[in-house]
């Protein structure tokens, strides 16, 4: 009996799924799921009990700080980033000139923060505006400062070999959002995010029945069950024994 009761635990063990994020969009979700399927790892997307406009994703417990490793490389779940929306006070008192300057000067990196972040392979993206307060009174022909911006984009390849984003792409992005700013007036760092240190095949998953284990597992648990299913007949046929000698 304790021998039944030991098998039967690790195989639950074995079977059990362990959730890796929740509260996510859809999209952050989608994104997640198929991060993990790329890398062999089978991922289930369900409804968030706690809110059902968002989601979890789960994988097999055996598989969990796999997964957390490969989304760590990937960047996912991506960041969030507050807009104007979130930002920008709505029922404060009126700021003043510099205040709403600076206001808006955030706001706005924010805002191009989180369009660079939904390029394909952009994981994270930092902007930083500098836009300079405008003198009420100019000498004729003297030239009002510029705003300048420095960008630092991390990424992951996409396609190797190649920038998921280009410099002179970034730079229409930010001149776009600032008056006045020109492409020169925009510097652009990239830091390039290694893929998973983890070779692919070694969080391979592979379906044992209705069970996701790891591949260097799965001989292991095909044998547990095995014998699972060799206790359980052993003590069918020593309760049908019992019954019969009883009789």
């Amino acid at each position: 009996m304790r021998l039944f009761i030991l098998i039967l635990f690790s195989t639950l063990i074995l079977g059990c799924t362990s959730e890796l994020h929740h509260g996510l969009e859809e999209r952050e979700a989608n994104e997640i799921v198929v991060a993990l399927e790329r890398k062999g790892i089978e991922a289930q997307k369900k409804p968030d009990p706690r809110d059902p406009l968002f989601w979890t994703v789960s994988v097999p417990e055996a598989v969990r700080v796999d997964a957390w490793n490969i989304l760590s490389s990937e960047g996912l779940p991506r960041p969030r980033v507050q807009g104007f929306g979130e930002f920008y006070p709505r029922e404060a008192l009126v700021p003043s000139a510099s205040e709403e300057r600076i206001l808006v000067q955030y706001a706005t990196a924010q805002e191009l923060r989180q369009t660079l972040v939904l390029v394909d392979g952009v994981v994270d993206a930092q902007v930083n505006l500098v836009i300079p307060e405008q003198p009420r009174i100019r000498l004729s022909g003297e030239e009002a400062p510029r705003p300048r911006a420095s960008v630092l984009v991390k990424y992951r390849e996409v396609v190797e070999g190649e920038l998921p984003i280009t410099e002179e792409e970034i730079a229409r992005v930010v001149t776009g959002a600032v008056d006045r700013m020109l492409p020169e007036d925009v510097q652009v760092m990239f830091s390039k995010m290694e893929n998973s240190v983890m070779p692919e095949e070694q969080v391979r998953v592979t379906q044992v029945g209705p069970i996701a284990v790891v591949n260097s597992g799965k001989f292991a648990l095909q044998a547990t069950i095995g014998g699972l299913f060799s206790v359980i007949l052993v003590l069918v046929g020593a309760v049908l024994f019992l019954v019969m000698r009883k009789r």
